[in-house]
């Protein structure tokens, strides 16, 4: 008590405790940890002082008053208008019941004079301020005064996110691309990776080197000579299959699932030209083949339902109603192959891994043959059906199959020394050929050959006659999937 008399002795003059008198000291928000333990202890000093003379004193009054001029600022008006000490302003007779306990002031001096070690670690005695302590407080003050809002400090304008910019807005740059892509949100501007599933179709002509094949939603048109893609869009499902036209020009794209769709492309613009509709709901819509004929007047599809349904249609002029169509028997397995005759159009044939069937159509009417073959007719292996291909100049039609065979079909009718050339859709199995010891996964035609590709990644041609001509086994691509020829109308065969 002798160390705090000392120190209230050093009050501020009389001016100042009439002050004090008329408007009471504020308790700021931002006081220092030292300046808490002031006030305690003053509120402290004051309670013993008012319980022994029964009135407060003018030292009592004037303890707490600000020693310089810059702590008057404090008590000024802000800018706003409101002052400072008109908040969290507390009387001093409430301080002393707070901190001492109000009535019960003597029995806890009585407490605090028996045990002063456990007073002293109740409240401890805070350190005197250093004079560089104590100019940091009052520029903090004297800050807090003029500037009641914290100020935008550099670091916190960088951090800053700025307003989002009007679309469009008249200071953005035109880029490069646009004008060239669509107006949609997000536009595909190259696209890695392809579906192995659907074989790749060479586009090369006379005035480009191009490849199309599929990922995904999308078909790609890749010039290999320059390194370009140009991107199909259209497709609200994978793409599942593709055909193209003789001449290279015309492409047909088609999916499977729900609102899918067929469409017909003009290769040299990337525009499409013509879209066909299914209106088949749910998953089972869609296609899983589809062909065109060399002229590309004529298109075929093979629908994905259970029951598949054949169809052929007049793009050219219709695309909402097919010619003629015919539905199929589940059993025949999923037909995903199909070829028009090259030589007579109104013949085609498609195959399942089981199952090759034939049909004729015309005038709006169409009928099919589906010849039966096992092991036994032959007593040979058939195995699993690849892909078919009609013999030129003749009636006959091949089928490849997973063990190296070829499957030979021709008209059913009694059999005689005379080969006949006459188209049917009413074959039957003529003979198996053990053609060679893989299975062949690709079987077609280009000019006068026949052209297979198998599983080891050999690429072999053979005449009409089926007598090889030529072989290629360095190629080291794994198993061919797919073989597909440039277009060249000058193209001369080297005659043998």
């Amino acid at each position: 008590m002798a160390d705090e008399e000392g120190r209230q002795s050093e009050s501020p003059t009389a001016d100042d405790a009439g002050r004090k008198s008329t408007s009471p000291e504020p308790v700021e928000a931002t006081d220092e940890f030292h300046d808490v333990h002031d006030l305690n202890q003053n509120a402290t000093t004051e309670g013993d002082e008012a319980n022994e003379n029964g009135v407060p004193g003018e030292d009592e009054l004037d303890t707490t008053q600000p020693e310089t001029a810059e702590d008057e600022q404090i008590m000024e008006p802000t800018e706003s208008g409101e002052n400072l000490d008109d908040t969290e302003v507390a009387p001093e007779e409430d301080a002393e019941e707070q901190l001492t306990g109000g009535d019960d002031l003597p029995a806890q001096l009585e407490m605090d004079a028996e045990e002063p070690e456990q007073y002293k670690a109740t409240i401890k005695e805070p350190k005197p301020e250093s004079p560089e302590h104590k100019q940091k407080s009052d520029s903090e003050q004297k800050t807090m005064s003029e500037s009641p809002k914290p100020s935008v400090t550099a670091d916190t304008q960088v951090r800053r996110i700025p307003d989002a910019p009007q679309i469009p807005s008249p200071e953005r740059a035109e880029s490069e691309l646009e004008g060239t892509m669509s107006n949609t949100a997000l536009n595909i501007i190259w696209s890695f990776g392809l579906n192995r599933n659907v074989p790749v179709l060479n586009l090369t002509d006379n005035t480009r080197k191009v490849i199309m094949y599929t990922c995904a939603h999308v078909g790609i048109l890749y010039d290999f000579n320059s390194n370009r893609q140009h991107i199909l869009q259209g497709h609200s499902n994978p793409i599942t299959c593709t055909c193209v036209s003789e001449d290279k020009r015309w492409l047909v794209t088609g999916d499977q699932g729900k609102d899918s769709m067929v469409i017909v492309w003009d290769t040299y613009t990337g525009v499409p030209i013509q879209t066909i509709f299914d209106t088949t709901d749910g998953a089972s819509g869609g296609v899983v083949a589809v062909g065109m004929t060399p002229d590309a007047k004529y298109l075929a599809t093979l629908s994905a339902a259970k029951s598949q349904v054949l169809s052929i249609w007049d793009w050219t002029v219709d695309g909402d109603t097919p010619l003629c169509s015919a539905e199929l028997k589940p059993s025949y397995g999923v037909q995903d192959f199909i070829l028009f005759n090259p030589e007579d159009i109104h013949y085609l044939v498609t195959n399942s891994d089981s199952q090759v069937i034939f049909y004729s159509w015309s005038n709006g009417h169409m009928e099919y043959f589906a010849p039966p073959l096992t092991d036994q007719d032959f007593n040979k292996q058939v195995g699993r059906y690849s892909q078919s291909i009609f013999q030129r100049n003749s009636s006959r039609a091949l089928t490849a199959t997973s063990i190296g065979n070829l499957v030979v079909w021709d008209n059913n009718k009694p059999i005689t020394k005379v080969i006949s050339s006459e188209p049917s859709a009413n074959k039957k199995a003529l003979k198996i050929i053990r053609l060679q010891e893989r299975g062949i996964n690709v079987i077609t035609t280009t000019d006068k050959y026949i052209v297979v590709g198998d599983v080891a990644g050999h690429v072999k041609f053979f005449d009409q006659s089926l007598k090889l001509v030529h072989w290629y086994q360095d190629l080291n691509l794994g198993p061919v999937a797919a073989i597909s020829f440039a277009f060249n109308p000058d193209f001369m065969p080297v005659q043998s």
